[in-house]
């Protein structure tokens, strides 16, 4: 064998093993005291250094484990748990670096339900997903982490689905129940079980209701521009529109055809209410009318 080959590989031994019976008795450093990027293998107790949050201290430090990513030729140190500087979220055990980028950057928890994010960043939201809940009330032009990962679409935005109840909605199908009260607008808020009858819908969303049916009551009294869940499944149309019948005595009516009575007296006014068949009818004593109320003389 070549001398100077031998010669070669002792010196290299020689080395490697000094190397390593002087790295043995270095005093080895905890996580995240200040080390070179080229003496963390020896220097830290985890055998690596690299960055925590670059942008708050520009020195390698002591990383928790032996693991590190090399992210544009530096090392960054991974594993960080939270409340802990971070640059990236891949560095944290949460997969989440708050306020990334930045001088401020910690590792936190991955945010609940509910929480506000961009509507489209679910990566920050423990579910995976986010969207909108009801984008009339807060958190305006935020989104909110939806509950799972499922989501919707409708206008060109993702909406959460699979709300809880008393959670704010837009649509009756972001909820559990199926049930959006007041859909559509700032006090949309899911409810339990379909809507009772004269509960607020769109005039033509009878799905929403126990009835299975939604029409016009009186439209000139509040909803205005909503309609109501029907009694019944049964309505009739007039002027274009639907209105719910077989409404009891006391509701609101713009037609006769509406009550059960037949009467609705006021007819065709914001006034209009399902009155008794006898209601008008000329009396002396409460037992004439069967509202069993007589007054000035009309039974009411």
């Amino acid at each position: 064998m070549d001398v100077g080959l031998v010669i070669g590989l002792i010196v290299i031994a020689y080395l490697f093993f000094y190397v390593k019976i002087m790295c043995f008795f270095t005093w080895k450093n905890t996580v995240g005291t200040p080390m070179d990027f080229n003496q963390g293998g020896c220097g830290c107790w985890s055998s690596a250094s690299g960055y925590f949050n670059k942008n708050k201290k520009d020195e390698a430090l002591c990383c928790p484990t032996k693991d590190w990513q090399n992210d544009w030729a530096q090392a960054y140190c991974v594993h960080l748990p939270d409340n802990t500087p971070c640059t990236r979220s891949y560095q944290c055990t949460s997969g989440y670096c708050e306020n990334e980028g930045s001088a401020a950057a910690l590792c936190q928890p991955k945010k609940k339900s509910g929480s506000i994010v961009h509507w489209n960043d679910g990566w920050h939201c423990a579910s995976g997903t986010s969207a909108w809940w009801n984008k009339q009330n807060p958190p305006n032009n935020e989104g909110q982490c939806c509950p799972t990962v499922k989501k919707f679409d409708a206008f060109a935005q993702g909406w959460c689905s699979e709300l809880v109840l008393e959670s704010p909605c837009t649509f009756s199908e972001q909820c559990a129940s199926g049930v959006c009260s007041e859909r559509d607008s700032p006090n949309g808020v899911c409810v339990e079980g379909k809507s009772k009858s004269g509960s607020l819908v769109h005039w033509n969303d009878g799905s929403y209701c126990e009835s299975g049916t939604s029409a016009w009551w009186n439209k000139q009294n509040p909803p205005n521009n909503e309609g109501q869940c029907c009694p019944t499944y049964k309505k009739f149309n007039a002027f274009s529109q639907g209105w719910c019948s077989e409404l009891v005595l006391e509701s609101p009516c713009t037609f006769n055809e509406q009550c059960a009575s037949g009467v609705c007296s006021a007819r065709d006014s914001p006034d209009g209410i399902c009155v008794n068949t006898d209601f008008g009818k000329g009396c002396s004593e409460h037992n004439q009318c069967k509202s069993e109320w007589c007054h000035a003389g009309k039974c009411k």
